[in-house]
């Protein structure tokens, strides 16, 4: 009868020591994705920002395109953090509001396009995953009622739940890591074009990714396609988005912080093709947004020329350095008028 009973016994206990073993592993295992490991960077980083910094917020548009190196140098502080994250969308960052404020910033400025407000291509679910783990996310009923149910059960999992749905990212990883092993170096300059700069998922100050560029003919077959030009249609964006954009620029302004929005460069492509209408109904948004709640807005929507940008809406290098240079006057006159007196140098 032992000898049997140890049949039984034997795979129970090596189910749990593996399942244990797993937990462990998975608990520390952090290879989510680019914008995954950023958002959870960005998290940890929340508790030591200093108190009155200038945070810039939004989608890739402004991790791309704003220095706060730049910044930094000429307000002669060290105070401007660029937050920026790629798929973010308006109601992930409704889920931050209360972290946010908890930082006490001076500045909040949220840099938007029609983009932004876009669920059918700009959307990352594994984010819902890493905001649940941080118990001062923003869970009240107005941002919980527009959440999904698949959402709700994302930033509501416990640990087990959470360990289980990581599963996905494993694999992936792994033949990532042997695809690199044993591909080695022989792809030369060429294939480090298109590659990230990984480094820049911990930079807050001038998180660089792309250091690609698409020519005239890629852009207009781009946004020439009916598909992909309505994401520049704010009509056809997320209703919910709107609503969580709303709700976190009214919730700042109550807290006293100021809320600058800016209309993101685009490239002269898309306000030539996209409805004149559509652009309007943007232009009316936003106006109307910053009105009702007292926040700023600066407009550089149509600002840049082509040789600006290395895609549809992102700046190249002399794009950012040079808006990068408009913010940064505006931000130091608005302080000297405030009191807060920097020179630019």
């Amino acid at each position: 009868m032992q000898r049997n009973a140890w049949y039984f016994v034997l795979p129970v206990v090596a189910f749990i020591i593996s399942t244990l073993g797993y937990i462990v592993f998975v608990d520390s295992f952090h290879h989510l994705g680019i914008e995954a490991n950023r958002l959870e960077a960005i998290l940890d980083f929340y508790p030591s920002l200093p108190q009155g910094s200038t945070l810039f917020l939004g989608e890739s548009q402004v991790r791309e395109d704003i220095d706060c190196t730049k910044i930094d140098e000429l307000s002669h502080t060290s105070s401007c953090f660029n937050l920026g994250l790629a798929g973010i969308l308006p109601l992930q960052l409704a889920l931050q509001k209360d972290l946010i404020i908890q930082t006490k910033p001076k500045i909040v400025v949220i840099g938007v396009s029609s983009v932004f407000f876009d669920e059918t291509t700009n959307k990352n679910d594994d984010l819902f995953l890493l905001l649940g783990q941080d118990k001062q996310v923003t869970k009240d009923d107005f941002v919980m009622g527009l959440l999904s149910e698949e959402e709700k059960k994302l930033v509501s999992m416990n640990f087990y739940e959470r360990a289980v749905y990581k599963r996905k990212f494993i694999l992936p990883f792994f033949v990532s890591f042997f695809q690199n092993l044993f591909s080695g170096s022989s792809s030369g300059q060429e294939g480090q074009a298109d590659k990230v700069n990984l480094g820049a998922i911990y930079d807050f100050k001038n998180p660089h990714f792309f250091n690609s560029t698409q020519n005239q003919a890629e852009l207009e077959q781009k946004i020439t396609d009916p598909k992909f030009k309505k994401i520049f249609e704010i009509e056809n964006s997320s209703a919910r988005e709107r609503a969580a954009f709303l709700y976190f620029v009214k919730g700042l302004q109550q807290e006293g912080i100021k809320v600058i929005i800016i209309k993101m460069p685009v490239h002269p492509l898309v306000w030539q093709n996209v409805p004149l209408s559509s652009q309007k109904a943007f232009d009316i948004f936003i106006s109307k947004t910053a009105e009702t709640f007292g926040a700023e807005t600066l407009d550089y929507e149509h600002s840049y020329g082509a040789e600006y940008f290395n895609d549809l809406t992102h700046l190249n290098s002399a794009g950012e350095e040079q808006f990068t240079n408009e913010i940064a006057q505006h931000l130091v006159a608005d302080n000297s008028t405030r009191g807060d007196s920097y020179s630019i140098q």
